[in-house]
């Protein structure tokens, strides 16, 4: 009769070959069934930063087109009105200094 010592591999418990392969198996499908939707909201994530990006390089082009006309004194033409009670840039520029 064998003796069984505890060190012995019959006597490790564990998960077998099997199970691991199966439980890989199944994580595998699942991250391929999200990977679309992941990428679609990095997808949307990222338009949505370069779109900030963008707004906020076009409110700082708008400041300083307002600061640099206020320094050619263009500003104070501009408020002049055509007949409509529109803003009429082009009489405004043409009635400069």
């Amino acid at each position: 009769m064998m003796n069984k010592s505890p060190d012995s591999p019959l006597n490790y418990s564990g998960y077998t070959l099997i199970e691991l392969m199966l439980v890989l198996a199944i994580v595998s499908v699942v991250l391929l069934a999200a990977q679309r939707p992941l990428l679609e909201f990095h997808r949307i994530a990222f338009q949505e930063q370069q779109k900030i990006i963008l707004q906020g390089d076009f409110q700082r082009f708008l400041l300083l087109l307002k600061s640099e006309l206020i320094q050619a004194g263009l500003c104070a033409q501009f408020r002049k009105r055509n007949r409509s009670g529109n803003f009429d840039i082009r009489s405004s520029l043409k009635s400069g200094p």
